[in-house]
């Protein structure tokens, strides 16, 4: 999507003009006030004494939603958009209207470390097993201060399970059928002693998907094993994934009229291993206390791409290693109750890249060392029972240093010092009402994939924005309201332009003109009856250039691409009688404007409506369900690109049509 050359195939979606899938949807389970979350504080606090809106999804919520993947979970109930742009399954997650380069200002974690990868590939959500995840934790617009580049957009905390103490042993298996040889199997178990806990789950996925030459295989391992003691606990854990997948490439607007599930690229496949490994713990000593992780990522990626280039390979290792210690001091100053938090992050990246294409007798190695080292602070303060503010800093040094090795160069390097800040107050009304208030500003850092093609051959400066959110929220017996303004006015915003004026590589990265994204967010869940329950969301977005020119275009007030202004949904949920269950899923997303259209002249692309259906049965240790996704079979695409502002017809990736499944699930 970024720089053409590290993203063969899988980002041959900008060069091929490949497409995405997005999609938006419910508010998850309305959190009790006494709900324990970690990503607000990186230490448990309760999620009415923080003045920053979090979004709950638990394992029920999962469950009950009849996703497949995380994919799939973020477009039901997160309120996301999520895009796929390389068809193998993966999606790349948009939370505050930041179009192709959503998922790169959306930051991802998995127990609070740092899933996202740094050379712009997509955090892979499709290797977490589902039946590891206890809960999603959704920070929209927040996290830069604790957690650092790249989360303008937002955060996402993956929690995984930990057996609770003297729990015993608990296990799930399932198994789904559906429509294009769609197998998954799913398989969780738990133990949990007095001081010795396990959790282990898995997962094996096989479909040929909609499109010819879709084909995903993968594999999906999780183990975690935790121990506790009188003023703390420890852990280590696990994670393995194998993907293999065919790459069905675009299909222009012709090709989508005759047969939106034929492929121009019959033998583009791609395949992938990430290998995870992390331990840590937590001691308390008196009031105080202290914790500290440490993770290892490793990341093998292999492409082929016969359709592109004579045969176009590419070979990406990365491997990263990251330790975050961090200490809580509780305090009183001049009567008030306060919590402080200071912490520090280290991080060290390797990158290391071959390609080549052979038709234009063009190879490149590309090495690549990326170190991040910063610290932070973030104090809470409790003014009485109704009202708490929060605020903090971080500092951040970045330094990378990269060199082709191919045909050799110099090696670049760039340093970078960055700060992230933040402030928030809540307020309660009553009992049931709050309102709160936040500013701040994030950052995200240019790295190797950034650097490595620039429309000026010169590196690119960070990206800096200005951030605040203004809400208020109703909770009562179950049920919740939540309306947020939000807005981020952003500075040398990094952003590929997908454009054939750059030549050969069909795109070049950049520092955009000013650009502003703001908007509403509206989450809504409530009780009708005792044995129904509505949720619903809307999303306005209004994302717009502030001034500057584009191919020799004023752009000042222009949309920003692939942001549509409007998106909605609406759910339901009917407990038809004891253990028979109905739940509906209904997504809107408006039109939005194409990609590479910032001079907006072309017509915009469609708005379109999904719905999915499920029917679940308890029976015992079985659940029994009947899935219907996409029930209507629309035809729509999510993601599209033109050649040239002002040309005719665009490349898109046709979504998927009408899918049956079946699952049985029996726990014990």
């Amino acid at each position: 999507m970024k720089y053409f050359p590290t993203r063969i195939p899988v980002r041959l979606a900008r060069l091929s003009l490949v497409t995405a899938a997005l999609g938006t949807s419910f508010a998850a389970t309305a959190a009790d006030p006494e709900t324990i979350v970690v990503s607000a504080t990186r230490f448990a606090a309760p999620i009415v004494e923080l003045p920053i809106g979090i979004r709950i999804i638990t394992a029920a919520d999962i469950t009950g939603s009849g996703a497949n993947n995380l994919g799939e979970v973020f477009s039901r109930l997160g309120g996301i958009m999520t895009r796929n742009s390389a068809g193998d399954g993966n999606v790349q997650l948009d939370l505050r209207g930041f179009g192709t380069t959503g998922d790169q200002n959306t930051l991802v974690l998995l127990d609070g470390q740092r899933l996202s990868e740094n050379e712009q590939v997509s955090a892979r959500l499709s290797t977490i097993p589902l039946d590891s995840v206890e809960r999603i934790e959704i920070l929209p617009g927040a996290g830069a201060v604790l957690y650092g580049s790249g989360a303008t957009g937002g955060t996402v905390n993956i929690i995984t399970k930990t057996s609770a103490a003297n729990s015993g042993l608990h296990g799930r298996g399932s198994l789904s059928l559906g429509s294009y040889s769609q197998r998954i199997g799913n398989a969780g178990v738990s133990y949990g002693g007095e001081m010795f806990g396990a959790n282990l789950a898995a997962s094996d996925t096989k479909s040929d998907n909609y499109r010819r030459n879709n084909n995903v295989d993968e594999q999906n391992v999780s183990a975690k094993l935790n121990a506790r003691f009188d003023r703390g606990a420890a852990w280590v854990k696990f994670d393995s994934a194998k993907t293999k997948a065919g790459l069905p490439g675009p299909l222009s607007e012709t090709d989508i009229d005759d047969d939106p599930r034929q492929t121009n690229n019959p033998l583009d496949k791609m395949k992938t291993k990430n290998t995870t490994t992390g331990a840590g713990g937590r001691v308390s000593f008196g009031e105080n206390e202290f914790a500290i992780d440490a993770t290892n990522r490793d990341r093998h990626y292999d492409s082929f791409a016969p359709s592109f280039a004579a045969g176009a390979t590419n070979s990406t290792r990365v491997n990263a290693n990251g330790v975050s210690p961090r200490l809580r001091v509780p305090y009183q100053m001049f009567g008030l109750f306060s919590v402080l938090v200071v912490g520090a992050d280290h991080t060290d990246w390797d990158y290391r890249r071959n390609l080549s294409l052979p038709a234009f007798f063009y190879s490149s190695d590309i090495a690549a060392n990326q170190k991040d080292k910063s610290a932070y602070f973030q104090n809470r303060i409790a003014f009485n029972d109704t009202t708490h503010a929060i605020f903090g800093a971080r500092r951040q040094k970045t330094d990378i240093d990269m060199q082709e090795r191919a045909f050799p160069t110099p090696v670049q390097e760039q340093s970078d010092k960055l700060s992230a800040f933040e402030t928030g107050v809540r307020h309660a009304l009553d009992s049931a009402w709050s309102a709160s208030a936040r500013w701040g500003q994030s950052f995200r850092v240019a790295n190797v994939d950034d650097n490595g093609f620039t429309n000026t051959g010169t590196l690119l400066k960070p990206q800096t924005s200005h951030d605040t959110e203004l809400a208020v929220e109703r909770r009562v017996d179950g049920s919740q309201l939540r309306v947020a303004a939000f807005q981020s006015l952003v500075v040398n915003e990094i952003h590929f332009l997908a454009t054939p004026s750059f030549g050969f590589f069909n795109g070049a990265n950049t520092n955009l003109p000013p650009t502003r994204h703001r908007g509403i967010e509206t989450d809504l869940r409530q009780s009708l009856l005792e044995s129904l329950t509505l949720t619903a969301n809307y999303r306005y977005t209004q994302a717009k250039y502030r001034e500057g020119t584009f191919s020799g275009f004023d752009i000042s007030g222009n949309d920003i691409p692939l942001v549509p202004e409007h998106r909605a949904s609406l759910g339901t949920e009917w407990k038809a009688r004891e253990n028979l269950v109905l739940n509906t899923n209904v997504r809107y997303v408006g039109a939005q404007r194409f990609d590479n259209d910032q001079v907006n002249v072309n017509p915009k692309m469609p708005s379109y409506t999904v719905a999915d259906v499920r029917v679940s049965q308890r029976l015992g240790q079985w659940l029994l369900a009947f899935n219907v996704n996409n029930v209507f079979d629309k035809q729509y695409y999510s993601y599209g690109l033109i050649s040239a502002p002002g040309a005719s017809g665009f490349n898109a990736y046709p979504e998927t049509g009408r899918v049956v499944s079946a699952s049985a699930e029996w726990t014990f």
